[in-house]
């Protein structure tokens, strides 16, 4: 095989590669998605409570699986107690851009904001001009479980 023959394979197996790599991690979004990937746990739920999943809703009562099956991975997972007895809460958070003006910023390339001066994002033609987001996590939802099911949850727009 010739010079250019090994650098068009080579090519095209980083190209096979990466989409590979690509399409490894995908998660469903959905519960559909997440029911069809676990069709075991989705079967194990009461009727009540899988017409339910299958809305993206979830109750009182409800297992992990159930949760994990309506609402997905949850972002962050906690641990402690509550009145004595452990309980583990699940939040979901989302990243929500929070704008701060660049004004009276003397470094070109920089904006001020409340705590000090930070890099843009984006370079603007003179100091101190524009906006740029900051990305804040922010609660979606909260479900707390005791013993393996939902003892409460509340939602913040969902």
């Amino acid at each position: 095989m010739n010079r250019n023959g090994c650098f068009k394979l080579i090519a095209l197996s980083c190209l096979l590669l990466a989409v590979v790599f690509q399409f490894a991690g995908c998660v469903s979004t959905t519960p559909q998605g997440r029911a069809s990937e676990k069709p075991q746990i989705l079967q194990s739920l009461s009727p009540t409570d899988r017409d339910l999943v299958l809305k993206g809703q979830i109750r009182e009562g409800m297992t992990r699986d159930a949760v994990f099956l309506a609402w997905g991975k949850a972002d962050q997972v906690t641990t402690g107690s509550e009145n004595g007895r452990p309980v583990e809460t699940w939040s979901y958070t989302t990243p929500r851009p929070v704008y701060y003006a660049g004004l009276l910023s003397p470094l070109p390339g920089y904006y001020a904001y409340p705590y000090g001066y930070r890099r843009a994002r984006y370079v603007y033609p003179y100091p101190g001009c524009g906006m740029t987001p900051d990305y804040v996590r922010t609660t979606l939802a909260v479900v707390r479980f005791r013993s393996g099911s939902v003892v409460a949850w509340e939602t913040v727009g969902r």
